[in-house]
């Protein structure tokens, strides 16, 4: 396997334009802080440990404050209406160059406890067995709020149902989606336009795993075993957990 270059073959998407309604504040949910930080500083740090150059943020809501925060040294893409995650990618793409293999997709506001050496190993993998699409999964016993994965008697992966469209049976499933991703950049290029506005009105990403097993490209999947480093952020008691192992972890980090 030729070595990659992650500054020049490399670009990420960081999706960071959700209000985040169940936070009860009118603060952009990216900056909302954990351990005195807003959320996307730690995402953004992981993302630069790795060697990344290009890192475009797609942000929609509380726009101007989340760029004045993070200044000029990222690139931006405007998602003007929240139309979903694919609708978000779309936007981000149109910042990423064809230079660049592949795009890594992570969210904002909850990326920020992996180890670059996981990511590192999720793009390894991935070029590796010469995918198309690559993502994290993990084992939740508490499911609730994520995209189930869906897979064959053989244990492969036939698709992902987010939980709003998900049957009850589906429901039941404890493999997740944790939202991060990697991409052939041409093939995500050429198959966006592939996905449909479902009845929630949005475009979901996780519609593009469908796309691609329709097309006969490979799909790979990447156990995330050590659970800690995936914590979702969606309301106020959420933030408090993640502050607090956020906080141990740093106290850990400086021993």
């Amino acid at each position: 396997m030729k070595m990659v270059s992650f500054e020049k073959e490399i670009a990420a998407i960081v999706l960071a334009g959700g209000k985040g309604t169940r936070m009860n504040s009118a603060k952009p949910k990216v900056l909302h802080e954990i351990a005195g930080q807003p959320m996307i500083s730690y995402s953004l740090d992981v993302l630069r440990g790795l060697g990344l150059k290009k890192i475009v943020i797609v942000v929609g809501y509380g726009a101007e404050e989340v760029k004045s925060f993070l200044g000029e040294v990222y690139d931006y893409a405007l998602q003007e209406e929240q139309l979903g995650t694919g609708h978000a990618v779309a936007w981000g793409l149109k910042e990423v160059s064809s230079e660049f293999s592949h795009v890594l997709v992570v969210y904002g506001d909850d990326s920020g406890f992996y180890k670059k050496e996981t990511l590192k190993s999720l793009v390894d993998q991935h070029l590796a067995g010469q995918a198309t699409l690559s993502f994290i999964t993990l084992e939740k016993i508490n499911p609730a709020g994520l995209g189930r994965i869906v897979r064959d008697s053989d244990g492969k992966v036939i698709g992902i149902v987010e939980e709003k469209m998900a049957t009850e049976d589906q429901k039941k499933i404890t493999e997740v989606n944790d939202g991060c991703y990697i991409f052939e950049r041409d093939w995500l290029d050429k198959n966006l336009d592939e996905i449909k506005l479902n009845t929630t009105g949005e475009y979901y990403l996780t519609d593009l795993v469908a796309v691609a097993l329709k097309k006969g490209v490979k799909v790979s999947t990447f156990k995330l075993v050590d659970k800690t480093q995936y914590v979702g952020v969606n309301t106020p008691e959420q933030l408090e957990i993640a502050d607090q192992l956020m906080r141990k972890k740093l106290n850990e980090k400086r021993r």
